[in-house]
């Protein structure tokens, strides 16, 4: 892919659309990794999803005017101070909310997503990734769980979580696949959208299951 110098990436993120999004993940995607491992100190998964978060709240401060805002700045150094905000808050979640690890652990074995799924990776009798494989939990409350995530997928996500969802981890096709089949460029672009659905259905599945009493 031809590298944007920051005018041109700005102006595409602008129009709307996917293709800034996916034009400035795809420009950073490696060097922030590397820059995340020296100075983040975090393992790659961990990396992959701070850098799709900061990627969606960097495209939406350009479209607000919030990146103009900020002055003359690189947009790479804007995009990497927002990543290290992102992962020092994480930092912090994991240290004073009772309720963060089951948060993380929700798809958090399948964090690598599409990357996994093109080698098979291994799911639970829901059908879904088994993220519930905490030593606390009896089979009665795991089944309890994967119950309610499959209640919320089929009957509460709406598209395009509900046929990203049902094509990777229960039809268990390829990310190459999922993308012919919902008309996205290439499985970078099924990877960032299944993120950002994974991230709505935790949210949904925190209060389902703080309601339920289990956790």
């Amino acid at each position: 892919m031809r590298r944007l110098d920051d005018s041109r990436l700005i102006a595409l993120i602008r129009t709307g659309g996917d293709a800034g999004l996916e034009a400035m993940y795809l420009q950073y995607r490696d060097e922030f990794l590397g820059w995340g491992r020296r100075f983040l100190k975090a393992d790659e998964d961990e990396l992959a999803s701070v850098y799709t978060d900061t990627c969606i709240a960097a495209c939406e401060n350009v479209r607000s005017g919030k990146y103009a805002a900020a002055g003359n700045v690189k947009f790479r150094s804007y995009l990497f101070q927002i990543a290290r905000n992102k992962h020092l808050n994480l930092q912090r979640s994991r240290k004073n909310d009772p309720l963060a690890k089951t948060v993380e652990d929700i798809f958090g074995k399948n964090e690598r997503g599409i990357d996994r799924e093109e080698d098979g990776s291994a799911v639970s009798d829901s059908g879904l990734p088994d993220v519930f494989e905490e030593d606390m939990d009896s089979d009665e409350v795991r089944m309890t769980k994967n119950g309610i995530v499959r209640d919320v997928v089929f009957n509460e996500m709406t598209e395009p979580c509900l046929s990203l969802f049902r094509y990777i981890y229960y039809e268990h096709r390829k990310g190459k696949d999922v993308a012919e089949l919902m008309s996205y460029k290439n499985a970078d672009t099924v990877k960032s959208q299944t993120a950002r659905c994974r991230k709505k259905l935790g949210e949904v599945l925190r209060v389902k299951f703080k309601n339920a009493g289990l956790i």
